[in-house]
């Protein structure tokens, strides 16, 4: 659901700047039938667009086999289970979701309210015959209107025989302008939210009106009677909001666009402002695409020693690919053609090289394959860094289950990310919970780790959660633990981690114990 309110917000700003640039170009011309064009094909643009993702490919090349040595920390621990989150959704996101809805669901009310009253106005008036046309005559005193195929007036109205408002309002039905009302309302229930969506609401009105009083000029009506019509019937705008009314729009505007003359066919190709909007909205939505290819220079062609082997997931326009060594398997072959391409007695690790847009869903089970496999030592490949050690857990039925008490870490920190890859941090062991952004992550959980000594961190998903945002998470608690470490050898023995001999390593492994698990 969050989703679809990211969706409204790209239509908002895509709508506001279709809007802008009419207001600017188009809005003061005499092109009633072009303006009314522009408006609804822009007001139904703005929620195509966003749904139109054009798809770029880079390719990348990858070796098919590389020498390694994955000499893990021991501090490092990577356990697959079902542990429940205690937050599942952001209250923020909740309420945001809650707000949007009960807009959505007032506007339609009010729209179907509206609907309702004129039919029940319609139902209730009587037909009458005025100059071959069939007027429903109603007893209350409301402004002249169409809807639809209807027209209406009050008895007043229609006894004063007046053949200007008659007119007007066959020319809103010939048209068809109930039915740009009707569209633009409902679009609008959805934009609730967003001014430039009632502007331009009101815009299309005056618009409607525009053309109408045009239509009654070309028919043959002198232009100072049937300003002057219009003069002596200015009142209040119509009650019935889904209609289109004799009085609806600001009479002023109606008599100056009466007074101007018509615009010419080159300030009519203004318009085409349209094209580098849609150009931009397109370009603004896409995204990027990797595929990979294999070497064909592998760097280790050692068959005797360790061996990486490759295993690839790869978003195409439809689906996922599944590349073992740059082989397209079935999903259900992953595990058998990683055991045939690095020979069980010989590879030393599997690298996940995974699309970053990729949902969650996909890598998770590519994992439990792995599992399955008999495969315990991985590198999650993670873009701009050189990934992410790990050892996949192992047990008879291929994954842990536990509870934060049985890690025996003196305190516990989940890193929960959402379907929209929002960020939550619960320090389970203090009750704090707070939404944090990924370029915080680092900077908490280092100061997290300078605190406490045994710390445990899991990383919870939801499905549709990108592993772009999982590995980015997933780096930055492993960096602060590096920096933390490193910290404190040159604080210790005054030189890095990696220069110290295998007791003094032992020491601060003691010293700064972190553990960093993936929960599903």
């Amino acid at each position: 659901m969050f989703a679809f309110i990211i969706y409204e917000l790209k239509v908002a700003v895509i709508l506001a700047a279709f809007y802008l640039c009419f207001k600017c170009f188009l809005s003061q011309e005499k092109l009633h039938r072009v303006n009314r064009v522009v408006l609804i094909s822009t007001a139904i643009l703005s929620f195509v667009l966003p749904l139109c993702v054009i798809t770029v490919h880079k390719t990348v090349t990858v070796p098919a086999l590389v020498g390694a040595d994955l000499s893990t920390s021991s501090e490092i621990h990577a356990n697959v289970s079902t542990l429940p989150a205690t937050v599942s959704r952001f209250s923020l996101e909740l309420l945001a979701i809650i707000i949007y809805l009960s807009g959505v669901f007032a506007v339609l009310t009010s729209i179907i309210a509206g609907v309702v009253r004129v039919k029940r106005l319609i139902d209730n008036s009587e037909k009458k015959q005025m100059e071959g046309s069939d007027v429903m005559v109603c007893d209350k005193s409301v402004p002249p209107f169409s809807w639809m195929n209807w027209i209406v007036m009050c008895r007043e109205d229609y006894d004063s025989g007046n053949i200007h408002i008659l007119e007007h309002e066959k020319a809103h039905i010939r048209l068809g302008h109930s039915k740009d009302v009707l569209l633009v309302d409902i679009l609008s229930a959805f934009q609730w939210f967003n001014p430039a969506m009632w502007l331009l609401k009101k815009d299309l009105r005056a618009i409607h009106e525009f053309e109408a009083d045009d239509a009654v000029l070309r028919g043959g009506a002198n232009i100072k009677e049937y300003q002057y019509s219009l003069i002596r019937k200015a009142v209040s705008a119509s009650g019935y909001s889904i209609t289109n009314s004799f009085n609806h729009s600001i009479l002023k505007n109606r008599i100056t666009m009466m007074s101007k003359s018509n615009a010419s066919r080159m300030r009519g190709l203004r318009v085409l402002y349209i094209l580098p909007l849609v150009c931009g909205a397109l370009a603004l939505n896409a995204k990027t695409v990797t595929d990979y290819k294999v070497s064909e220079n592998p760097q280790n062609t050692d068959e005797t020693g360790p061996k990486e082997v490759v295993l690839q997931l790869v978003m195409n326009e439809k689906d996922v690919e599944y590349r073992v060594g740059g082989e397209k398997v079935a999903f259900d072959e992953i595990g058998s053609k990683i055991v045939e391409a690095g020979g069980a007695e010989v590879f030393s690790y599997v690298k996940i090289d995974c699309d970053p847009n990729l949902n969650f869903s996909y890598f998770r089970d590519a994992r439990q394959e792995l599992i399955n496999a008999g495969v315990t030592k991985v590198l999650y490949s993670n873009p701009g860094t050189s990934g992410i050690q790990r050892r996949l857990a192992t047990s008879d039925n291929g994954k842990i289950i536990y509870n934060e008490t049985s890690l025996g870490s003196s305190a516990f920190i989940r890193i929960q990310i959402n379907a929209g890859d929002r960020i939550l941090y619960v320090r389970s062991h203090t009750g704090e919970v707070f939404p944090i952004d990924q370029k915080d992550i680092f900077s908490t959980a280092k100061k997290d780790i300078e605190t406490l000594n045994d710390i445990s961190f899991s990383i919870t998903t939801d499905n549709a959660t990108s592993y772009g945002a999982f590995s980015a998470a997933f780096q930055s608690i492993y960096d602060a633990f590096l920096a933390v470490r490193n910290e404190l050898s040159i604080k210790s023995y005054g030189k890095p981690f990696d220069e110290l001999d295998g007791d003094m390593q032992d020491s601060l492994r003691e010293k700064c114990k972190v553990r960093i698990t993936e929960i599903d």
